[in-house]
């Protein structure tokens, strides 16, 4: 979806697509928007090798980052490969770009905050204000998440530092905030959209009924899907408990006095607020989902880095550890990327109208591989490589892209269609439907190219 927006931004107004007569661009800065911005650039020929770049140094940035945190607060360098398992987490599968570099990028502003408030370098004032608005631009959840560590920091810290450095470290996040409360402001298109009223209806009614199954499922959440099964589950453990429990003993059998060292105050508050944020926020709030499921990563790249400080002299015990997890973990990504390749063999260009000057709605019915939604955007590949309309790009709260035509000529996009859903009725005044997985022939529609579970349908009648 995300390139698709990329694919618009960078070439409407120009001649050979439709793109202006159905969208709207923004007019001013948005959040989520870093990767759209990137892959517009000239230096790349199309939004998709864009994004091949864009994740590419995410791979590179993630692990950087762990390990610039850890030798930073002094730990074992070697607790950096660690950070591998949780490359592939929660929110990268789920293919959310922004949040996904936003990840790396936060660990660093955590590493600038060690800078500021611990080793006391007062320059470092200076990145943390140009951060904020960075995290801004690449999800606006991270950016919210880095103002309240930095405001718990302060506080922590407040007794240690000057009262004209604490007037400067409150100005430090106001062009975040601005950034934020108009962003904010302008995506409510409705009253219902309201955050607040929401989240007390949420606390009242039904935040105690999850928390369990909550805090259950923090253990598995960013490794079961390779499997998705209970061998997934039990693999995902694999990859969290050992070194969970390892910590949560050291720390209770007072081996380690790592929560009184003033050197890990940052990251522990780091930490707590991620664990914090992942139990209390909902899964939900009007026009976004998948909310706290996004800190989990967070806790565990977090305790990788206190994992770290806890074995300086790492044993030959803990060196088998983390060599033997981090070759399964490439085991299981390989075989989950090889098993897909050929899942998804049957889709390719030939599967779309030729051109782009036609409209064609996404019913992916069978949207799953391995028990996961991945298909549920691939109709958008129309607009990423022919320049087409598609629809399902304007629907979100926070989508970049805005809609100048009414759902009468570009219908919403149902991502989890049910067995109630007629898509010759909602998507008949479109061109072309996508489907994926065996459904009977849409009224109004018959079918023109087929390729595995992906048959392609032409709208007979005119819109």
């Amino acid at each position: 979806m995300h390139i698709a927006e990329a694919q618009i931004f960078r070439d409407i107004g120009k001649e050979g697509n439709l793109f202006d007569s159905y969208y709207t661009i923004p007019e001013s800065i948005k959040p989520n928007s870093l990767h759209i911005y990137f892959s517009s650039l000239p230096i790349f020929r199309n939004g998709e090798e864009a994004n091949r770049v864009y994740y590419l140094i995410y791979i590179i940035l993630l692990p950087l980052s762990v390990f610039l945190l850890i030798r930073a607060l002094k730990g074992n360098i070697a607790a950096t490969a660690l950070s591998y398992l949780f490359i592939i987490n929660h929110s990268v599968h789920w293919g959310f770009t922004g949040y996904t570099m936003s990840v790396p990028v936060l660990i660093i502003y955590v590493l600038l905050l060690h800078q500021y408030f611990v080793l006391k370098k007062k320059y470092m004032l200076v990145f943390i204000t140009v951060f904020i608005p960075v995290l801004f631009l690449l999800h606006f959840q991270t950016a919210i998440f880095a103002m309240l560590i930095s405001g718990i920091c302060l506080i922590v810290f407040i007794r240690e530092i000057k009262l004209q450095w604490i007037f400067l470290s409150v100005l430090s996040v106001l062009p975040g905030a601005f950034l934020m409360i108009t962003a904010y402001t302008g995506s409510i298109r409705q009253p219902e959209d309201a955050l607040f009223p929401y989240l007390i209806n949420y606390y009242l009614n039904y935040f105690l009924s999850g928390v369990t199954a909550r805090a259950g499922t923090l253990w598995v959440i960013d490794n079961f899907f390779f499997l998705n099964n209970l061998s997934g589950f039990i693999l995902a453990c694999v990859f969290t408990v050992p070194m969970s429990a390892v910590i949560i003993y050291s720390l209770i059998s007072g081996k380690h006095k790592l929560l009184k060292d003033r050197n890990s105050t940052v990251l522990i508050i780091f930490i707590l607020l991620s664990f914090l944020c992942y139990i209390f926020l909902p899964d939900n709030i009007q026009g976004q989902n998948v909310i706290f499921e996004r800190f989990s990563v967070f806790i565990f790249l977090g305790l990788i880095v206190l994992f770290s400080k806890m074995f300086l002299k790492a044993g030959f015990g803990i060196v088998i550890f983390t060599a033997v997890i981090t070759l399964l973990h490439t085991a299981v990504i390989s075989d989950y990327m090889i098993d897909f390749k050929k899942d998804s063999a049957d889709f390719s260009n030939k599967i779309f109208p030729a051109g782009g000057n036609k409209t064609l709605s996404g019913y992916i019915r069978d949207n799953s591989f391995r028990g996961r939604p991945v298909y549920a955007h691939f109709s958008k590949y129309y607009t990423v490589r022919n320049n087409g309309i598609v629809n399902g790009l304007t629907d979100f709260r926070f989508s970049f892209i805005g809609r100048k035509e009414g759902i009468n000529k570009l219908p919403h996009f149902k991502d989890w269609p049910d067995d109630n859903y007629n898509p010759g009725s909602e998507l008949k005044n479109t061109d072309y439907m996508l489907t994926r997985g065996a459904i009977s022939t849409p009224e109004g529609f018959t079918e023109e190219i087929k390729s595995g579970k992906w048959i392609l349908y032409r709208n007979f009648v005119s819109p």
